[in-house]
């Protein structure tokens, strides 16, 4: 059946989808389309053929997937009737119960609180105007999973461990472990079963790879400097450099394309960023294009150790978006 991915998040995540839709968010070693495009390949069950999006971010979103059609359901359609609409702001979406077979015809799932999850529509309803209204109308009868959803730019921190969890099990199928190859001169590597290692990536002399707490993937193309200790569960992306004696510690991720030192912990790269420099960065979202100078330092609790309070969103922040 064919997929169609809906951004329903708008400002709710700004501004971590003022340049990009909800389903483009790293919120694991890979972003949500990219894991749920893993998910239905190896489930077999559907093919993601379309995006829906806010207008202010259409073309943008056209650029990043030049393959699929955005806002355009003729085409993602295909001539069928009907598809399988998945809300991209669901880092997991429970995509391995996300069943044809599971879902009753032009019936739907939602979460625990009543929020719109997946369902099957034809194709009168599929578009940004309608996909709501028919949202409300079914979401008596629809069943009830208890699924991860982004609801506000902290939750991506919320659902961080486990949606890398599952992701260095999806890449874990196609990568060969460091046991089947020669270790790296130098280096000390620790569960080595644990480690998915690009035949092209570099790995300084004594570096430490510790695998014991989960796995270690590092992407075609990055290098990891001399004396750098890496602690999984951890992902490296490509072309990525870590540089000398950087610690990079659990529940991190690192885009494509990055600049790592320091000490760095439960903390995602979007990608093309840099922290290259001395300094502590720690449960944190760092977005593209960012650059983090020397001895940044932050801390993931008030000095009160209270409870740290935000905003809400006005509502006119939908149509500030990239235009």
């Amino acid at each position: 059946m064919k997929v169609i991915i809906w951004d329903s998040a708008g400002a709710r995540l700004s501004p971590l989808t003022d340049l990009r839709a909800s389903f483009d968010v790293r919120t694991g070693a890979l972003t949500t389309f990219e894991r749920m495009r893993l998910e239905f390949e190896r489930a077999g069950t559907g093919e993601i053929t379309g995006l829906i999006v806010p207008p202010p971010i259409r073309a943008i979103t056209a650029a990043r997937h030049p393959d699929l059609a955005v806002n355009d359901v003729s085409r993602a359609l295909g001539g069928e009737k009907l598809a399988l609409v998945v809300d991209g702001s669901c880092p997991v979406a429970a995509l391995p119960e996300l069943r044809l077979g599971d879902i009753e015809p032009l019936g739907a799932i939602f979460d625990t609180g009543g929020s719109f999850v997946a369902g099957v529509m034809v194709d009168e309803v599929i578009d940004s105007l309608k996909v709501e209204s028919w949202i409300s109308e079914t979401s008596e009868g629809g069943r009830r999973l208890s699924v991860p959803r982004l609801t506000r730019p902290w939750d991506v921190v919320r659902h961080r461990d486990e949606c890398l969890a599952r992701d260095l099990e999806l890449l874990s199928d196609g990568s060969e472990p460091l046991g089947a190859t020669a270790p790296p001169a130098g280096a000390t590597i620790i569960e080595s079963e644990r480690l998915m290692l690009a035949r092209d990536a570099s790995i300084g002399s004594g570096v430490v790879l510790d695998a014991t707490r989960g796995a270690i993937a590092i992407a075609s193309g990055a290098t990891i400097g001399h004396h750098a200790i890496i602690e999984g569960p951890v992902a490296i992306g490509r072309d990525s450099v870590i540089t000398a004696r950087a610690h990079v510690k659990a529940n991190t991720v690192i885009g494509p394309v990055c600049k790592v030192g320091g000490e760095v912990g439960g903390t995602i790269f979007q990608g093309y960023a840099n922290k290259s420099h001395e300094g502590h960065l720690g449960d944190s979202w760092v977005g593209e294009w960012v650059n983090l100078g020397a001895n940044t330092n932050n801390s993931n609790l008030l000095n009160t150790y209270g409870e740290v309070k935000a905003s809400a969103v006005p509502a006119v922040a939908e149509a500030s978006c990239l235009g």
